[in-house]
């Protein structure tokens, strides 16, 4: 009986232990592969799959920081970035977020600061910056609007 308690309290020390955020979290899934590692054989970069009418297909891309937290992440179709990305600080706050249509840029573009307040906030097309964007200090106060419809 005290053998099950240790190893439910291990299980629970380990699930637990040092517990970062979701955006932090290090976890390797068994239908990964790894791109490439820092020097110390931790993941940079990994490919997600799952299996599509028997065929083993990738569908996301994870990126980490040196200190296993996530640094980006977004879906990927016929090999190329589709979709809402996201990225974090390193300390897990969020850094920006944008859509991407056939690995370019095109939607709502956010930059944000550590803060969680709004940065830059502003539209792609194409891969190209479209519309009004506007610029904000950390407070939160707009500082500058620039228009690209009119270059």
């Amino acid at each position: 009986m005290k053998a099950n308690i240790s190893v439910v309290i291990l299980l629970h020390f380990l699930m637990f232990s040092g517990c970062q955020n979701d955006s932090q979290k290090s976890v390797i899934p068994e239908n990964s592969e790894i791109i490439s590692s820092f020097s110390d054989e931790k993941p940079n970069s990994i490919k997600i799959y799952e299996e599509i009418d028997g065929q083993k297909v990738w569908v996301k891309e994870i990126q980490f920081y040196k200190n296993g937290a996530k640094s980006m992440e977004g879906p990927i179709s016929d090999g190329l970035r589709n979709g809402d990305w996201i990225s974090w600080y390193d300390d897990g706050s969020v850094w920006s977020k944008g859509a991407f249509k056939n690995n370019l840029r095109d939607g709502r573009g956010i930059v944000y600061f550590r803060n969680g307040k709004i940065q830059i906030d502003g539209y792609y097309e194409k891969g190209e910056r479209t519309g009004l964007w506007k610029s904000f200090d950390e407070e939160g106060n707009l500082i500058s609007e620039t228009d690209y419809s009119k270059k």
